[in-house]
């Protein structure tokens, strides 16, 4: 995977600018996934969710799905 990403370029003059815009869409898609989380979701970075919880929501939408 290391050779790949490396080699990504066919002319080792576009490999800056490659690089460059992986980083920049990394960058957008991280900022909307915080902005997401804290402001939507309103919920603390890095923080675990409990797995009863997160089983229990499953749960309680496979039913909800059921009954449509």
């Amino acid at each position: 995977m290391l050779y790949a990403i490396w080699n990504v370029s066919p002319t080792p003059e576009m490999t800056t600018s490659i690089f460059g815009y992986a980083g920049l869409v990394l960058t957008i898609v991280s900022l909307i996934a915080i902005v997401w989380i804290k402001c939507v979701m309103r919920k603390p970075l890095f923080k675990p969710e409990p797995l009863e919880r997160v089983l229990g929501n499953a749960a309680d939408n496979a039913k909800t799905q059921g009954e449509h």
